[in-house]
């Protein structure tokens, strides 16, 4: 076999294949996965938004400092990206486990796995926000090569049942080589989500500034953890898919390890 017959063997990342499945998983699965994400983190984000803005109320008629913009909002921020790692890993079960079963797999099934690693993928998103946020002091280029190279850390872990610290060397294996085609598939949904943020930002705002306009309640309690929901459950469900292709492009397959998992 000659050099050039191997150079074209390896095969190529595919977006298409990473966004048709995505799709698929979308359309069969397109109610559950709304009803799953609302769930999960949409009644979790409104409800942290009330108990953020009742403790500032609370705190400014006693005449203290507000702490919605500092610790609790740091807090809170924590909480949502917490509930975030959960959907991702309920999604990532359910498009390994349909593929691996051959059929549906059990949305309560997978839910019951997800709450089973409340600790390991809270651990695992400190890691990540922490390194985030230190990449960040340098530059956001580093803080977006990071991100990109720890996305598949979740679905790592659900679905090879990996500890922290296991799941990102995974991640930065299965990315590696790889990590640029998935920044710049990842840049469509993040830019539509930017976009439709801001279309609804402006239709609520009326003559306010975006910031008074974010606090009112419709808004802050309704639309936007609504609308926050449904964005991270179709970036999950690329997430997940872009696994699925790592996976499969270094390894041929989906490991048999993942196969004991959903059995």
């Amino acid at each position: 076999m000659t050099m050039s017959a191997a150079r074209t063997a390896a095969p190529a990342f595919s977006a298409g294949r990473v966004f048709g499945r995505a799709a698929a998983l979308i359309r069969s699965r397109g109610f559950v996965i709304a009803i799953g994400a609302l769930l999960f983190l949409a009644t979790l984000e409104s409800a942290s938004n009330w108990a953020v803005s009742t403790l500032d109320l609370h705190v400014l008629r006693h005449n203290r400092i507000p702490l919605g913009d500092s610790s609790l909002s740091l807090l809170q921020s924590v909480i949502v990206m917490v509930s975030e790692g959960m959907v991702t890993a309920w999604i990532t079960l359910l498009l390994i486990g349909d593929q691996i079963a051959g059929d549906r797999f059990d949305p309560l099934a997978a839910a019951r796995q997800v709450v089973t690693k409340v600790g390991p993928v809270t651990v695992l998103v400190l890691i990540f926000a922490a390194g985030f946020i230190g990449a960040m002091l340098l530059l956001v280029v580093p803080a977006l090569i990071l991100a990109t190279a720890w996305c598949v850390g979740v679905p790592a872990m659900v679905a090879e049942d990996l500890s922290p610290r296991a799941a990102i060397a995974r991640s930065l294996t299965l990315t590696r080589g790889r990590r640029w085609s998935i920044f710049g598939l990842m840049l469509l949904p993040l830019g539509i989500g930017t976009l439709t943020n801001v279309v609804i930002m402006r239709l609520f705002r009326g003559g306010a500034s975006a910031l008074v306009a974010s606090k009112t309640p419709l808004l802050r309690f309704a639309v936007l953890p609504v609308l926050h929901s449904l964005e991270h459950a179709v970036i999950a469900a690329l997430i997940a898919s872009i696994y699925v292709e790592l996976v499969t492009l270094k390894e041929g397959s989906l490991k048999a390890g993942i196969a004991e998992v959903f059995g």
